[in-house]
């Protein structure tokens, strides 16, 4: 400002710094010009709430089991410029939706088609297999793939990659996966599960939800096999708010596998 004003405002020496007379002269102004400044950015502030972007979120079935549980607040606190809307669907519907423009982004486990769509992998369970105990021998406490040859397995279907994979894993084995497609809810899937129809694969964050007397979770024989949750939006620019959301979400999430050894503990009690 001195180099602007062509004169010196304080008076430099071993002392210490003191303002000058000229100053003290403009300080009164130069307060003003600070609190007009101040008034300017809270009608700027005050424009923007009243004016929020709206972001769309979409989540599909299960995913905010998954998320912690704070996310929203967090996410809301991180980007208060922007109206948060969330929606839950069917993974692929939540996809749909996407691509027809009336989601901004989805957060859900990795769909059937990803095709123009960036994806940014937030985080990775790991995957357990429930077998009712009605069917299941006691040397499968740590099955191979062999033994689960032999069962039957509930499943959404090979649209979903997760079951395609481990269909690939059998297959590459030369081993049979027996897979039933007739249920395309999981909910359902782990009531007929509780029921001893059948056995499924479990992420970590639904083992909660699976755990009774009658059936018993166990590791899948491939603990490289994870569960996968992604973040996906279409290709190209987006809408400031937009973007900071998506920047907000990943930096939450580095790529990890939480709370493994965790449910690896519990599961051995």
């Amino acid at each position: 400002m001195e180099r602007t004003l062509g004169y010196p405002l304080f008076k430099r020496d071993e002392i210490g710094v003191h303002p000058t007379e000229r100053a003290l002269a403009i300080y009164p102004a130069a307060l003003d010009c600070m609190k007009g400044y101040q008034s300017f950015v809270q009608v700027a502030d005050d424009q923007l709430l009243e004016s929020k972007p709206i972001v769309r979120i979409g989540f599909a079935d299960g995913i905010i089991d998954a998320l912690p549980d704070d996310f929203l607040f967090q996410l809301e606190q991180e980007c208060p410029y922007c109206q948060i809307t969330v929606e839950k669907h069917y993974v692929n519907r939540c996809i749909d939706l996407l691509r027809e423009d009336e989601l901004d982004m989805v957060i859900c486990s990795t769909p059937g088609s990803t095709a123009g769509l960036r994806e940014r992998i937030l985080t990775r369970f790991p995957i357990y297999v429930a077998i009712p105990r009605a069917i299941m021998d006691c040397s499968m406490r740590e099955p191979t793939l062999e033994d689960l040859s032999h069962l039957e397995f509930f499943a959404l279907g090979n649209d979903f990659p997760n079951d395609r994979e481990v269909e690939t894993l059998f297959d590459e084995r030369g081993l049979p996966f027996r897979m039933n497609t007739q249920y395309n809810d999981y909910d359902i899937i782990l009531n007929e599960v509780r029921r001893g129809r059948g056995c499924t694969f479990v992420p970590a964050t639904c083992v909660d939800a699976i755990r009774c007397a009658s059936v018993q979770i166990v590791d899948f024989p491939l603990r490289n096999h994870t569960w996968n949750i992604g973040l996906y939006y279409e290709e190209g620019l987006h809408a400031h708010a937009t973007q900071q959301v998506i920047d907000a979400i990943c930096a939450h999430f580095p790529v990890t596998q939480p709370h493994a050894e965790k449910h690896r503990a519990a599961l051995a009690q």
